[in-house]
């Protein structure tokens, strides 16, 4: 009967970690949106009005959104391997005792910030605000 429970938490623990999951991805749209939004209308306004220096704002609006978002996925990351540990315990039906619900404990351990500087580089993470990032630099760099 235990082990029937146990299941029964494990399907809820697994269930609720990937609506978890997906919610992080709706909110990294929504700050890729914010993202260009914030640094595409300095960039505008800049070059309309001749303001060299908000080129430099909109550049570091970029850059700190992408700071953001790559936080945020590393903070998504950080949910995978409880999924996959209760995916593999599901699979194999093994009978020893696998505790739920975990999912505080799990990210704790899993979360690192060295983890950070390479989902930065991830190019779903990176793009748009690089290329915004760079744009907002070089324009800049050519204004008088």
């Amino acid at each position: 009967m235990t082990n029937q429970v146990n299941l029964d938490f494990l399907r809820e623990e697994y269930f609720h970690l990937q609506s978890v999951v997906g919610e992080f991805d709706q909110r990294s749209l929504l700050i890729k949106g914010w993202s260009v939004t914030a640094s595409l209308t300095a960039i505008g306004i800049a070059l309309k009005e001749k303001l060299g220096y908000l080129l430099l704002v909109a550049s570091f609006s970029a850059l700190l959104f992408w700071i953001v978002e790559a936080l945020w996925k590393s903070f998504q990351q950080a949910y995978y391997p409880r999924i996959r540990s209760i995916e593999d315990y599901m699979r194999s039906g093994v009978s020893a005792e696998f505790y739920s619900p975990a999912i505080l404990r799990s990210w704790s351990s899993s979360w690192k910030w060295h983890h950070f500087v390479p989902i930065m580089l991830w190019g779903h993470v990176c793009l748009p605000h690089v290329a915004i990032f760079l744009v907002g630099l070089v324009l800049w760099s050519q204004s008088p």
